[in-house]
């Protein structure tokens, strides 16, 4: 408000000797003030905006485990608004080729959340991959620092010790009058010991996945990924994943822990 004042009380003066010939370097000179203070209000106005944008990100980091090669795969970054002012998005740098993180949106009010999807193409990578993505906002001059990994494998790998997964993806495609709306997969445990299963991330607006929840040993057991017809978004193509946790049950021990992420996909051309 200060500054602002006297910014107005210079433009006045300026404008009054701006009559005045014998004033006119006097004129120039508090013109000139004029439009320092001005750009110094707005500069402190911006800086202000800045100090009380805050970013709070859920779940930074995130791995994928066993990926099949030429396969996207995906994730979800949430960022939450915790600031007083809104939280501008500026830009993303995914840090690798292999993946994308596209903006859907460069503002979020205060209290508010979006959605920042990860993309990652595994393409003919092969062995493990560690890449930090960059999202960079008004909150902070430094970029927040995001991580994914992976461990990239054949994508007709059919037994990825403990777990052997036969198809290594799912089809719910729609072409013409054939409609795919469940996919099966099946899951067998090579171990000497139980297997208990859990979904760690998935898209349950495009598909549910019905899993059993323990495998003996050596047995196999059937997981049904399943088409959601109640939502909009997945009804036309789409392709998504989901990220399975194995877990290798031993007495006080909980350690033995693999992922895998099993890419989803769904052509789709209407029968004509």
């Amino acid at each position: 408000m200060v500054v602002a004042n006297a910014t107005q009380n210079l433009m006045q003066q300026a404008k009054e000797m701006s009559n005045n010939s014998t004033g006119s370097a006097r004129h120039h000179n508090l013109f000139t003030k004029a439009i320092v203070l001005t750009l110094s209000l707005l500069a402190l106005i911006g800086a202000n905006a800045s100090a009380n944008s805050r970013l709070t990100l859920s779940n930074p980091e995130f791995d994928f485990g066993f990926v099949p090669t030429n396969s996207d795969v995906f994730y979800r970054y949430w960022l939450h608004s915790t600031g007083s002012s809104a939280l501008e998005i500026e830009w993303t740098d995914a840090s690798c080729p292999c993946a994308v993180l596209p903006l859907t949106s460069k503002t979020v009010e205060p209290d508010d959340s979006v959605g920042l999807e990860l993309v990652f193409t595994s393409g003919r990578a092969a062995g493990a991959i560690t890449r930090k993505p960059y999202i960079k906002t008004n909150a902070d001059e430094e970029p927040a620092r995001t991580e994914f990994t992976a461990k990239v494998v054949p994508g007709d790998t059919k037994v990825v010790e403990p777990l052997g997964i036969t198809p290594f993806r799912a089809d719910l495609s729609a072409i013409g009058r054939f409609h795919q709306d469940t996919a099966a997969i099946v899951f067998y445990n090579n171990s000497e010991l139980p297997m208990e299963l859990s979904v760690v991330y998935s898209y349950p607006e495009y598909f549910s996945v019905k899993l059993p929840e323990t495998i003996a040993p050596q047995k196999s057991d059937t997981c049904f990924v399943i088409l959601n017809a109640e939502t909009p978004v997945a009804q036309g193509a789409f392709t998504k994943s989901f990220t399975v946790e194995a877990a290798l049950r031993r007495v006080g021990d909980n350690s033995l822990l693999s992922r895998f992420t099993i890419p989803v996909r769904r052509k789709y051309s209407p029968a004509k």
